[in-house]
Protein backbone atom coordinates (compact mmCIF):
# COMPACT_ATOMS: atom_id res chain seq x y z
CA UNK A 1 0.00 0.00 0.00
CA UNK A 2 1.04 3.83 -1.05
CA UNK A 3 -0.07 7.18 -1.44
CA UNK A 4 -0.60 8.22 -5.04
CA UNK A 5 -1.35 11.73 -6.60
CA UNK A 6 -0.83 13.71 -9.83
CA UNK A 7 -1.97 15.14 -12.93
CA UNK A 8 -3.26 14.45 -16.11
CA UNK A 9 -3.78 15.70 -19.35
CA UNK A 10 -6.15 14.52 -22.02
CA UNK A 11 -8.78 14.67 -25.01
CA UNK A 12 -11.93 12.99 -25.31
CA UNK A 13 -14.12 13.39 -28.78
CA UNK A 14 -17.80 11.76 -29.54
CA UNK A 15 -17.70 9.59 -32.09
CA UNK A 16 -21.39 8.26 -32.67
CA UNK A 17 -24.34 9.74 -29.63
CA UNK A 18 -23.49 8.51 -26.54
CA UNK A 19 -19.93 6.97 -27.51
CA UNK A 20 -16.83 8.59 -26.66
CA UNK A 21 -13.03 7.56 -27.25
CA UNK A 22 -9.88 9.60 -25.93
CA UNK A 23 -6.27 9.23 -25.46
CA UNK A 24 -5.04 10.42 -21.63
CA UNK A 25 -1.64 10.66 -20.08
CA UNK A 26 -0.26 11.01 -16.43
CA UNK A 27 2.67 11.72 -14.37
CA UNK A 28 1.47 10.48 -10.47
CA UNK A 29 3.67 10.22 -7.41
CA UNK A 30 3.29 6.73 -6.17
CA UNK A 31 5.03 6.35 -2.32
CA UNK A 32 5.64 2.53 -1.73
CA UNK A 33 8.29 1.65 0.42
CA UNK A 34 7.65 -1.92 1.42
CA UNK A 35 10.08 -4.65 2.63
CA UNK A 36 9.36 -8.40 3.59
CA UNK A 37 11.42 -11.00 5.52
CA UNK A 38 11.16 -15.10 5.43
CA UNK A 39 10.48 -16.39 8.82
CA UNK A 40 13.02 -19.19 7.92
CA UNK A 41 16.12 -17.56 6.99
CA UNK A 42 17.17 -14.01 7.10
CA UNK A 43 16.42 -13.18 3.56
CA UNK A 44 14.76 -9.82 3.13
CA UNK A 45 12.69 -8.45 -0.31
CA UNK A 46 12.03 -5.10 -0.78
CA UNK A 47 10.41 -2.73 -3.04
CA UNK A 48 10.25 0.86 -3.48
CA UNK A 49 8.50 3.14 -5.68
CA UNK A 50 8.49 6.69 -6.30
CA UNK A 51 6.61 7.88 -9.40
CA UNK A 52 4.75 6.09 -12.00
CA UNK A 53 3.20 7.40 -15.92
CA UNK A 54 0.51 5.98 -18.30
CA UNK A 55 -0.49 6.68 -21.44
CA UNK A 56 -4.01 5.17 -22.45
CA UNK A 57 -6.65 5.60 -24.88
CA UNK A 58 -10.38 5.43 -23.42
CA UNK A 59 -13.17 3.96 -25.07
CA UNK A 60 -16.87 4.71 -22.97
CA UNK A 61 -20.60 5.58 -23.22
CA UNK A 62 -22.58 8.38 -21.87
CA UNK A 63 -25.31 7.68 -19.79
CA UNK A 64 -26.64 11.41 -18.94
CA UNK A 65 -24.24 13.49 -16.95
CA UNK A 66 -21.65 10.40 -16.44
CA UNK A 67 -19.44 8.99 -18.38
CA UNK A 68 -18.84 5.43 -18.18
CA UNK A 69 -15.24 3.81 -19.57
CA UNK A 70 -12.43 1.52 -20.13
CA UNK A 71 -8.80 2.61 -20.88
CA UNK A 72 -5.57 0.46 -21.41
CA UNK A 73 -1.90 1.64 -22.79
CA UNK A 74 1.68 1.96 -21.63
CA UNK A 75 3.01 2.43 -17.89
CA UNK A 76 6.39 3.53 -16.73
CA UNK A 77 6.96 3.11 -13.24
CA UNK A 78 10.49 4.38 -11.29
CA UNK A 79 11.13 0.66 -9.23
CA UNK A 80 14.08 -0.18 -6.55
CA UNK A 81 13.64 -3.96 -6.01
CA UNK A 82 15.93 -4.90 -3.30
CA UNK A 83 17.17 -8.73 -1.81
CA UNK A 84 19.39 -8.72 1.17
CA UNK A 85 20.71 -12.22 2.47
CA UNK A 86 22.35 -11.23 5.82
CA UNK A 87 24.77 -8.90 5.39
CA UNK A 88 24.96 -9.16 1.48
CA UNK A 89 22.27 -6.72 -0.61
CA UNK A 90 21.72 -6.80 -4.10
CA UNK A 91 19.31 -3.74 -5.26
CA UNK A 92 18.23 -3.32 -9.17
CA UNK A 93 16.92 0.36 -9.63
CA UNK A 94 15.06 0.98 -13.15
CA UNK A 95 12.31 2.74 -14.76
CA UNK A 96 10.54 -0.18 -15.53
CA UNK A 97 7.73 -0.22 -18.68
CA UNK A 98 4.73 -2.40 -18.94
CA UNK A 99 1.01 -1.99 -19.60
CA UNK A 100 -2.07 -0.48 -17.82
CA UNK A 101 -5.73 -1.72 -17.64
CA UNK A 102 -9.12 -0.16 -15.55
CA UNK A 103 -11.85 1.53 -16.07
CA UNK A 104 -13.51 4.28 -14.38
CA UNK A 105 -16.95 6.51 -13.79
CA UNK A 106 -16.34 10.44 -14.00
CA UNK A 107 -19.61 12.65 -13.86
CA UNK A 108 -20.38 16.06 -15.03
CA UNK A 109 -20.50 18.20 -11.99
CA UNK A 110 -21.46 21.66 -14.55
CA UNK A 111 -19.92 23.02 -17.51
CA UNK A 112 -16.34 22.54 -16.61
CA UNK A 113 -16.42 20.60 -13.82
CA UNK A 114 -16.07 16.59 -13.40
CA UNK A 115 -15.44 14.25 -11.21
CA UNK A 116 -13.98 10.42 -11.87
CA UNK A 117 -13.24 7.08 -9.68
CA UNK A 118 -11.35 4.87 -11.67
CA UNK A 119 -9.38 1.11 -11.15
CA UNK A 120 -6.26 0.87 -13.03
CA UNK A 121 -4.02 -2.24 -13.41
CA UNK A 122 -0.30 -1.78 -13.89
CA UNK A 123 1.93 -4.58 -15.16
CA UNK A 124 5.40 -3.27 -14.86
CA UNK A 125 7.35 -6.43 -15.62
CA UNK A 126 9.72 -8.55 -14.14
CA UNK A 127 12.61 -8.59 -12.38
CA UNK A 128 15.42 -10.89 -12.09
CA UNK A 129 18.60 -10.76 -8.99
CA UNK A 130 21.17 -13.32 -7.77
CA UNK A 131 21.72 -14.12 -4.55
CA UNK A 132 24.45 -15.62 -2.28
CA UNK A 133 24.57 -19.59 -3.37
CA UNK A 134 23.39 -18.59 -6.75
CA UNK A 135 19.87 -18.03 -5.44
CA UNK A 136 17.75 -16.58 -8.10
CA UNK A 137 14.72 -13.88 -6.65
CA UNK A 138 11.90 -12.66 -9.21
CA UNK A 139 10.39 -9.37 -8.59
CA UNK A 140 6.44 -9.47 -10.15
CA UNK A 141 6.15 -5.02 -10.61
CA UNK A 142 2.15 -5.60 -10.14
CA UNK A 143 0.41 -2.28 -8.86
CA UNK A 144 -3.43 -1.91 -8.35
CA UNK A 145 -4.10 1.83 -8.43
CA UNK A 146 -7.96 3.21 -6.77
CA UNK A 147 -8.22 6.78 -7.60
CA UNK A 148 -10.22 9.56 -7.55
CA UNK A 149 -9.85 13.26 -9.59
CA UNK A 150 -11.13 16.21 -10.17
CA UNK A 151 -11.22 17.31 -13.61
CA UNK A 152 -11.46 21.21 -15.53
CA UNK A 153 -11.90 21.41 -19.03
CA UNK A 154 -10.40 23.94 -21.33
CA UNK A 155 -11.34 22.88 -24.09
CA UNK A 156 -15.98 22.25 -24.88
CA UNK A 157 -16.46 21.25 -21.17
CA UNK A 158 -18.35 18.54 -19.58
CA UNK A 159 -21.51 19.79 -21.42
CA UNK A 160 -20.87 18.19 -24.26
CA UNK A 161 -21.66 14.53 -22.93
CA UNK A 162 -24.65 16.41 -20.83
CA UNK A 163 -28.18 16.09 -22.34
CA UNK A 164 -29.04 18.22 -24.80
CA UNK A 165 -32.47 20.61 -24.72
CA UNK A 166 -34.27 20.38 -28.14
Amino acid sequence: TGFTGGGQVGYNFMVIPKWFIGVEGDINCLGINHSFMEWNNNDTFALKTDWYSTLRARVGSTTGPAFLYVTGGAAFVNVRDTLTQGTFGRSVSKTASGWAFGGGLETALDARWSARLESLYMNAGNEETSGLAGIRTEFKNRFQIIRAGLNYSFGGGADHWLPQSK
